[in-house]
């Protein structure tokens, strides 16, 4: 009974959370277009999770920033895993939990997006929806015994694929505080990589980013220093 509740709760999220307006273009579209067989992604880490045996102590779940996460010392000594998705938004990353994320019992879930959902990847959405997926996202994980941590988006100040955009800095500030005050209301811990990556200005520093957008590995060591102490 309390899978089949969990299955109609996510079924009406998504219904609801996945509406969004705006005409799109072919170059506002990106790889995970509504169209595409499995929208949400969810074949990408099967192989994956055919090989998983035993109760990882977190998943780390996110878009292209969780992907190029590589650092397999990191994950293998906090008996984690990283479940990234490149170009995926807060309503994909809904859609795949279960699979990713509730099937797999982890202790902890690093939920790390939204900034896809700033960049329109899908299409135009407002910032407390896109904040309001990741609330839905954190109620499933508490449903079923994980224990969710709310990462902050880390800063940006051009999306290279969406540069009509302009500068996201102050939405991604928005939206990070929409994350805050949840976590503070809520009892979840929010873990803040924008702080420790904001260069003063909103920005990375060169030596931080490869685009104005994705991270170098000296930005994911900082992060890791962040998001380590828990992990227990």
């Amino acid at each position: 009974m309390k899978n089949k509740l969990t299955f109609f709760i996510v079924a009406v999220l998504v219904s609801v959370s996945c509406r969004h307006s705006g005409s799109q273009d072919a170059l506002s579209i990106s790889k995970h277009n509504p169209t595409t067989p499995d929208w949400a992604y969810t074949h990408v880490y099967a192989p994956l999770r055919d090989t998983i045996t035993q109760r990882p102590l977190a998943i780390f779940y996110g878009d292209s920033i969780t992907e190029g996460w590589v650092d397999d010392e990191f994950f293998s000594s906090h008996n984690s895993i990283p479940m990234g998705v490149s170009g995926m938004t807060t309503c994909q990353l809904l859609c795949r939990f279960r699979t990713d994320v509730i099937n797999l019992k982890p202790k902890y879930v690093a939920i790390m997006c939204g900034t896809n959902d700033i960049a329109q990847n899908i299409g135009e959405i407002e910032l407390e929806t896109a904040a309001g997926n990741i609330v839905s996202m954190c109620e499933l994980a508490r449903y079923n015994g994980i224990i969710p941590l709310v990462c902050s988006v880390t800063p940006c100040t051009i999306y290279r694929w969406r540069m009509k955009l302009g500068n996201p800095t102050e939405k991604i500030k928005s939206f990070n505080a929409l994350l805050k005050e949840y976590c503070m209301q809520s009892g979840v811990q929010y873990v803040d990589y924008y702080s420790a990556l904001d260069s003063g200005d909103g920005s990375l520093a060169p030596d931080m980013t490869r685009d104005e957008c994705h991270l170098t590995p000296k930005a994911y060591k900082v992060m890791e220093k962040v998001i380590a102490p828990f992990l227990k």
